[in-house]
């Protein structure tokens, strides 16, 4: 009785190890598009938000400033070829800022400056706005 309850067991382990190894393997056949994060405008708002400590009265300024960013870039990657992205992304970015610190923008200097050293992360979060 003993022995069949142990050919058991040792059979029982031997096929859980050997599933979590095909499983293992499936994961990382997966494209990278699929895992990519899924981010909103309103997850970029509210970064920008939290790390530039807006007031209630910059809110609504920096929140339709963002959508529309946002829409440019979703228009951008369904229109312009690979190649001139980089660069076109680069012009949206630079108007965002323009927009928000510039001359006459709602932020104020140090919020501007603070915006300009986000702009990497910020870059990353738009180009994988879905």
């Amino acid at each position: 009785m003993k022995k069949i309850l142990y050919s058991l067991v040792a059979v029982s382990v031997l096929s859980v190890s050997a599933n979590a190894t095909d499983i293992a393997t499936t994961n990382n056949m997966v494209p990278s598009a699929v895992l990519a994060p899924q981010v909103t405008t309103t997850d970029i708002f509210n970064y920008l938000k939290s790390n530039l400590g807006l007031t209630t009265a910059q809110q609504p300024t920096v929140q339709s400033a963002v959508n529309e960013a946002g829409g440019k870039f979703s228009e951008l990657f369904k229109t312009t070829s690979p190649g001139i992205k980089k660069d076109v992304e680069k012009a949206i970015l630079d108007e965002f800022t323009k927009k928000l610190g510039g001359a006459g923008g709602i932020l104020t200097s140090a919020q501007s400056t603070k915006l300009t050293s986000l702009l990497p992360n910020l870059q990353t979060m738009f180009s994988q706005l879905k």
